[in-house]
């Protein structure tokens, strides 16, 4: 599969320039207000405004480096304690609501820079003792100021595993397993994912994870790709697994309903608007289309 939204951070992120306290380079600022981006829409192709007020950058709470891009350091800076006119809130819009409008470049930097302004504002305080903790390497390390504890806190994933359930007779089409709910036109669908524990392998997860969530068991694991998902924080990793008969009973929790498709009737649907992939940007959409191909 080609490389997947939000993951082509084609830019140095510039690790030895994180140890240095000052440089001659010039900078640019990415401002996050309310977890919502800063975009000139001017002509519907949604870039990043470069020209940021200097009073954010200077009243800024957080400010964290990203990298360097052609010669110019990038940061990320959280103003979501500043009031905005109403012009300039109108600004500001969620990556998932634009993020058809961006190029791979875009979407990837501005993907990195809330998943890192998420960890830095989760970890203000130290998990171990309470105190407050202080920033080092321009953002990209969390300290504890007890002098007694002085525990390290580095950004951190929360690994998932997202897998698409396939059945294949010898003698009828394949099918897979797909999570969907009920539209005004149909249902929606996906693919169905769950975290990574303490203790287990990515393999280990799938197996688990089918099980709990519509009573299946799979085998014959196949990793495909992986996508970074700052939603807040996860790392997502694809996989196709197959299992040996069509009885499954879904957990009315996390899945409230499910069923098995073809691939001719997955294109037949979709094209008659009475099944909705997931949004093309999640790699949900992509499993699925592959594996669409892989079976016509």
């Amino acid at each position: 599969m080609d490389a997947q939204l939000y993951s082509n951070n084609k830019f140095d992120r510039g690790v030895p320039i994180r140890e240095l306290a000052h440089t001659n380079t010039t900078k640019k600022y990415i401002p996050i207000w309310n977890e919502l981006f800063f975009f000139d829409n001017s002509d519907d192709a949604y870039r990043l405004k470069s020209n940021v007020p200097i009073d954010w950058i200077s009243n800024s709470i957080h400010t964290i480096f990203l990298g360097v891009i052609e010669g110019i350091e990038w940061y990320c800076i959280d103003i979501s304690h500043i009031s905005l006119s109403q012009k300039e809130e109108k600004q500001f819009t969620a990556i998932r609501n634009v993020f058809m409008h961006l190029n791979d470049e875009t979407a990837s930097l501005v993907a990195y820079a809330k998943g890192m302004m998420y960890w830095y504002k989760s970890s203000m305080f130290c998990g171990y003792c309470g105190n407050k903790t202080k920033s080092l390497l321009k953002g990209h390390i969390k300290k504890c100021t007890n002098k007694n504890c002085t525990h390290s806190i580095y950004p951190r994933l929360n690994p998932s595993v997202i897998v698409l359930i396939e059945y294949k007779p010898k003698d009828k089409p394949a099918m897979c397993l797909l999570n969907r709910s009920k539209t005004s036109s149909g249902y929606s669908c996906s693919t169905l994912a769950g975290f990574v524990e303490i203790g287990e392998s990515l393999e280990d997860a799938v197996i688990r994870e089918m099980k709990e969530e519509v009573n299946v068991d799979v085998r014959n694991i196949r990793y495909i790709a992986s996508q970074p998902w700052p939603f807040p924080a996860s790392l997502m990793m694809g996989f196709f697994a197959q299992t040996y008969n069509t009885n499954f009973k879904i957990d009315n929790k996390e899945i409230k309903d499910a069923k098995w498709y073809t691939a001719h009737e997955i294109e037949a649907l979709t094209a008659n608007k009475q099944l909705q992939l997931s949004k093309n940007d999640a790699i949900a959409q992509k499993l699925i289309e592959k594996w669409v191909l892989e079976n016509k």
